[in-house]
């Protein structure tokens, strides 16, 4: 195939620009690809012949549940996966080689089964209605973890047992007041909260000197005791964004910028 000739070893398959397919067999040519993105299949068409794609280490599906399950343990080099979820996709809980996943839409109910991903170094999960991260509390090798819309969610004190975790983002995350479990992750270099509620203090952060980055922004984001000192404790701190409030203790002087990563610098001043 063409393909094959011009070894493309990555395909996009996009919907939104127009491709359609009633057949997937298209797939037993893509043996040699490494990354797809691709809508599983529309409810008319026929099987996903999943298993000819023996190299790939990619996989993106965005769109429309399969009307049968897909067996994605029969890609042994699938190494990232991201995925709309849906039960015909639950396979992908046992890739137990699996070091990237995204998922959107995860239910609290099929969520327990994330708990056998134990090579997972990112975990990015959007619109969950999970309550707690208690299926993720012993992946010990997890370095990021993406939290997006979960509104449901009402404690993240499984983080404690994220000891290589570097970088930690929630947003719309309305019920999490507490950040005391984030106290124990001494690598975590970037912790970003957007558009959560009132956050009770900022005093777990006051000994994480890796931390090089901060957010806590958004309307609704609030630190209520008003202490900002312990930030000023952090050595390595080059990025701070956060929405000016009256009773804060400190005002921001420097604007946001990844440019400044691995730049420490003074970023407050007492109010």
């Amino acid at each position: 195939t063409y393909l094959q000739v011009e070894n493309i070893r990555r395909v996009n398959l996009n919907a939104l620009k127009g491709f359609t397919c009633d057949n997937y067999n298209l797939l037993r040519d893509l043996a040699h690809v490494e990354a797809l993105t691709v809508p599983l299949k529309e409810k008319k068409s026929g099987p996903v012949p999943i298993e000819a794609l023996e190299n790939l280490q990619r996989l993106s599906s965005t769109l429309n549940a399969p009307s049968e399950a897909v067996d994605l343990t029969c890609l042994p080099r699938l190494r990232s996966c991201a995925l709309t979820w849906n039960t015909g996709m639950r396979s992908v809980f046992d890739c137990a080689a699996l070091e990237r996943l995204y998922l959107t839409g995860l239910k609290a109910p099929d969520a327990d089964a994330l708990s056998a991903l134990r090579s997972l170094k990112s975990l990015q999960l959007a619109h969950t209605s999970m309550t707690s991260l208690a299926p993720i509390a012993g992946t010990s090798t997890l370095e990021r973890l993406d939290l997006k819309v979960a509104r449901q969610l009402e404690s993240i004190e499984a983080v404690a047992g994220l000891p290589k975790l570097l970088c930690l983002y929630i947003a719309e995350a309305h019920k999490i007041t507490s950040l005391e479990p984030v106290r124990h992750l001494k690598n975590l270099e970037a912790l970003i909260l957007v558009d959560c509620g009132e956050i009770d203090s900022l005093a777990p952060l006051a000994d994480l000197i890796a931390l090089k980055a901060v957010c806590f922004s958004g309307a609704k984001t609030t630190i209520k005791d008003g202490d900002l000192s312990p930030l000023t404790q952090l050595p390595n701190l080059g990025m701070l964004m956060f929405g000016a409030r009256r009773h804060y203790s400190h005002k921001l002087t420097k604007k946001w910028s990844w440019d400044n990563f691995n730049t420490p610098d003074a970023l407050l001043k007492a109010a």
